[in-house]
């Protein structure tokens, strides 16, 4: 089993738009990628500023997978084109697979 982590940076005094685009987000890709659960999180102490979408995978197979096909869908492309500009800080997205070992 793996883990699947992407977060960004909200603006400040933007956390509820956030997570509201977040659970948009966490909606669509869940229809668009049936049996794959995405979860919302945002920073408690440390990283308060930021939001998570969380998935947990198979493997990197079905990572993969999960990933192209949110990237081909049409409603994917035309939510993303449309995120509003002052939401997030530009270029603060991350990316982190995290693998089970016990």
């Amino acid at each position: 089993m793996i883990r699947f982590q992407r977060s960004r940076k909200f603006m400040p005094h933007h956390k509820d738009d956030a997570l509201r685009y977040a659970r948009q987000a966490s909606d669509l890709a869940n229809q668009i990628v049936p049996g794959v659960h995405f979860q919302i999180f945002s920073g408690r102490f440390d990283t308060v500023e930021r939001v998570y979408w969380v998935a947990d995978l198979e493997g990197f197979v079905a990572l993969e997978t999960t990933l192209e096909t949110l990237e081909k869908d049409q409603r994917w492309k035309e939510f993303i084109a449309k995120t509003p500009k002052n939401i997030f800080v530009d270029g603060s997205s991350e990316e982190t697979v995290l693998e089970l070992v016990a």
